[in-house]
């Protein structure tokens, strides 16, 4: 990410958490939309996530997931 020149890393930090919030966000949405429900430990797993990497793989998952394990699949 390009950071502007009037932010600092502190500022960057809560960007890329606000970041990860919103996309844990729409997998949860994307799921209860489709009807397949999360495990206590499997939202958490997801709230939880600051890899925005895993958290747009898992996000892609959903879209096609006929179960959550289909999501957190290795």
């Amino acid at each position: 990410m390009v950071s502007a020149p009037y932010r600092s890393a502190f500022v960057e930090s809560f960007v890329e958490v606000g970041k990860a919030e919103g996309r844990a966000e729409y997998v949860i949405k994307i799921l209860d939309v489709r009807g397949i429900d999360l495990a206590g430990d499997q939202r958490e797993q997801v709230t939880s996530c600051t890899d925005l990497d895993q958290l747009d793989l898992w996000f892609e998952r959903a879209l096609t997931a006929t179960w959550a394990a289909d999501v957190f699949k290795d």
